[in-house]
Formats: structure tokens, sequence, C-alpha cells
């Protein structure tokens, strides 16, 4: 129950994660020849299967989420509008692929949205159990990531809106101890979603304030201006779709224009985008809260524009919205059916078993096979892992080289004179190739760089993994392997 390390993201989802891995364990032990230890057994040398419990998780959220945008929308718009909006969360490109991965963040989207959507119920009426649910919400999802504590903002707005309309309608305004009770409610529904935090708060805030120091963005710099542009292009532009985009930027003015609870539709997404530039990280996922309240002025826009078309151009309008996002999630499913090329690269090393002084590997971690424990199939050469110097390379040279195309050549000591040791004395033995461009289809990563999947275009890529080459010394008549390439005297 010790929180540790997730201090420093919100607690919150990795207990959801815990208790149903326990409970999906409990179910399984009884049946198992080995029983409890058995089962454990099993996963320690495979956890696939916890990994399939998260997804799910996580792909349930996301549904649950689009279930949310439809009862909002519908609500106060229409079953029309309520099922457009839906529609464009539901094939989000960002949301749709991060549904399917075991991450916090579709959770905290959904959290969110939520809280948002009882804050709306309150604004329409202010009672004692909405103020208290809106509150508890808001800590369940500052404690499911800790970008949800803006949330609290909200909860001033909705007040004051709620205050407004019932002086408008000559009813009695709301207190201001409701407020108070609101507030109150956000730290019990934070403690109550990760209990064990209640007595790690001293570590609580050391792993809060470590994050800040870190993290925060550099002001005197171009680091904001880069962010927001990051997130523009790749999380909004990419995430929602580019027709989704601009039809909930166009669509904010109309949906402001309609009363207090489009303003605080509007104003609450507004306060939500602020976790685009919290931190200098550029990463899409960070943005999931503010991109799931997107499809909102968006679907109400499309539902009055195909209100006034001839049905088969409203079914048209409808499907170049969202024909980017499904271009891309379709293009991103058919990469990720390949064979990764970190696998089949393993493999053949496996398959050639020699020794790992033998096997040199050259790029980022990320770009290479992930060994098993005390597996040494190859070391290291690279910027950031550099264990062998060139000078040792040309005295000693590896029998094997296997080199990362898409880790960048900036990243790799002196490349010039490794490119030119490779061309002299190495033949290629096995090329991964994976698409016209190795480095640059992988800018961005979308926040999963370790996936190696293309984000922004994934058509443009074959195969899941970063582009490898496998070569071999030859070199014959000069060296033979474990002798010099050059004399002392060259």
């Amino acid at each position: 129950m010790d929180p540790g390390n997730f201090l420093y993201r919100g607690p919150a989802a990795f207990y959801l994660f815990g208790l149903a891995d326990a409970a999906v364990l409990a179910l399984q032990a009884p049946f198992h020849p080995g029983g409890w230890s058995g089962v454990l057994a099993e996963l320690r040398e495979n956890p696939s299967l916890l990994h399939l419990v998260h997804r799910c998780i996580s792909a349930l959220a996301g549904v649950l989420t689009v279930a949310l945008v439809f009862r909002i929308v519908r609500r106060d718009f229409g079953a029309t509008a309520g099922l457009l909006s839906a529609l464009i969360l539901a094939v989000a490109y960002l949301h749709v692929r991060d549904s399917h991965f075991g991450t916090v963040d579709v959770l905290s989207g959904f959290v969110s949205l939520a809280a948002i959507d009882q804050m709306l119920l309150l604004l329409r009426a202010p009672r004692r159990a909405r103020y208290l649910s809106s509150g508890l919400l808001a800590g369940a999802s500052t404690a499911t990531k800790y970008f949800g504590s803006v949330l609290g903002l909200h909860l001033v707005l909705v007040h004051f809106l709620a205050r407004g309309r019932a002086r408008e309608n000559g009813a009695s305004m709301p207190g201001h101890a409701l407020l108070a009770l609101a507030v109150l409610a956000c730290p019990l529904g934070f403690f109550l979603c990760s209990p064990s935090v209640l007595p790690s708060i001293p570590e609580l805030l050391e792993h809060v304030l470590f994050n800040v120091d870190k993290l925060k963005p550099r002001v005197d710099s171009a680091s904001p201006w880069n962010t927001l542009v990051y997130h523009a292009r790749f999380t909004l532009a990419c995430g929602l779709g580019e027709p989704a985009l601009l039809l909930a930027l166009f669509g904010a003015w109309p949906l402001w224009r309609t009363g207090r609870t489009g303003r605080f539709l509007l104003a609450g997404s507004l306060l939500l985008a602020s976790a685009l530039v919290a931190t200098r990280l550029e990463s899409s996922r960070y943005g999931i809260p503010f991109l799931v309240t997107l499809p909102i002025p968006a679907g109400i826009l499309l539902a009055r524009l195909t209100a006034r078309l001839p049905w088969p151009a409203a079914v048209l309008l409808g499907g170049l919205v969202i024909a980017p996002s499904c271009a891309r999630s379709c293009a991103f499913n058919r990469v990720l059916k390949g064979h990764d090329t970190r696998i089949e690269m393993l493999a053949l090393l496996r398959e050639r078993a020699q020794p790992g002084e033998d096997v040199l590997a050259i790029g980022l971690a990320l770009d290479l096979p992930v060994l098993e424990k005390n597996e040494r199939l190859f070391h290291l050469y690279s910027s950031r892992a550099g264990r062998v110097e060139l000078d040792e390379l040309r005295a000693r040279p590896p029998r094997t080289i296997l080199l990362s195309l898409t880790t960048p050549r900036h990243e790799i000591r002196e490349w010039p004179a490794l490119e030119e040791l490779l061309a002299a004395h190495y033949r290629e033995v096995r090329r991964l190739e994976v698409g016209d461009d190795p480095v640059g289809i992988f800018e961005p990563d979308g926040g999963t760089r370790a996936l190696r999947v293309a984000y922004a275009s994934p058509w443009r890529q074959t195969r899941p993994g970063p582009a490898l080459v496998l070569y071999e010394l030859t070199a014959p008549g000069k060296t033979e392997p474990g002798e010099p390439l050059h004399s002392r005297d060259d």
C-alpha cells in the first residue's frame, strides 16, 4: 500500500489497477494447478495478463467518457447535437489510441468530465448534494492526475454562475457555505481514492514540489511558445482531427451565446487547457482532459449545420469531419499488427549465440532490443550510454555491430568516423526497414516514445519498431577479429 513513486503522478489510477489485478488473480488462482503461487510465478515470466487488464480499464474509461459527452450535450442542446459530439470523441485519434494503453490519462479525462457534469447539474439545481459530489469528483480527478487540481477553479466559477442564475430567476441564491462545503470535499475525494497517502503527506508534498521544480516551463525562453505550437499541431489537430478542431473553434462563440451553461462549458474547457503549458514536457496525452471537452462545441455547431442540409450532404459533411481521425486510427492499427523490429532482431541475435562482448549495439536504449534479466547479447555504444571509445573500436573491432537507423545521428558520438568504419570493414547481415524516413516518422512521438509507432502520420510506417541493421566484420586479408584495423603508425 506504500504509494512510492506513484506520488509523482497521482496514485488513484494505480490503486484501481492494483485492485483489478488482485480481483483477476483471485478468480484465476483456484483453477490454477499451482494455486496462488503458480499464478504469481507465471506473471513473473509473462505479465501480459496484467497489461491486458489495465488496457481494458483504460478502454472502459474511454467508452464512459463518450457516454458522458452525449449526456452533457443532450441535456441542454438536444439528442442530435449529443450524438454528433459523442461521435467526434468516439473516433478522435488521440483518445482512441490512448484508450487502448494502460495509462492514466484517459481515466483522468473521464473523472474530470464527470466532475464537470456534476457541476452542470449544480448550475441547474444548486443543492447541497450537488456541491458535495462536485467537490468529491474534483478531488478524485486530482488524485488520478495532479492536473485535476484546476477543477477547484471550476467549483468557484459554477458557484457564482449559479448565484447569478438564481438572482435572475428571483430564487434564493446558494450561500457561500455551500462553496466552502464543495472545497472541503476536494481533499476528502482525494484521500478516498488514495487512502494510503494519508500517512505519506510529507512525501506527497516532496514529490509534488520536485515535479514543480523540475518540470515547470521556462518562461524566460521560447519553451512555452514551442509547447503551445506542439499541442496545437499534434495534441489538438492530430488528436481530435483537423476538421473537428476547426468546428470546435468556430463553435466556441455560438456556445458562449447559449447562456450560462455554454459559458461554463467554454470557460471550464479553457481552464483544463492549462495542463498543456503546466510543464515543459511535450506529451500529447497530457492534453486528453482538455481534448475530451472540445467535441462539445464541435458537435453542437455540426448539428446546426447539418440541420440546414439535405441528408446526403449532411452525411458527407459528417464523414469529412471524422475522416482524418479514422484514417490515422486505421493506419495505426495496421502498423501495430506487424512484428516489432526489436523482437525480430532479438531473435536473430539469440540464434547467432555470440558472446555479448563480440556484439556492439549503437543507438539509444529505446531503439534497441530489450534484453531479459541477466541476458547479455550485446554491449552499448552511444552518447548517453557510451562504454566504448572509437579508438577501442579501431584497435579491437567487434565481430558484429547492431545499428539503429532511428536514433538521430547527433545522438551518436563521432558518427562520421563510425560510418566510415562500417563502410570500410563491415557488411550487412540483416536490414529491418520501417519506412522511408526512419527518424522523421517518429517526430513527434505523441507521448509514447517507447512504442516506436509513428504518431502524426502512421500511414508512413510499414511495421512497428525502429529501423535496425546488423553488420558483420569482413576486412578479409587485412585483419582478424580482435586485431587492429589500423597500425599505430596510421
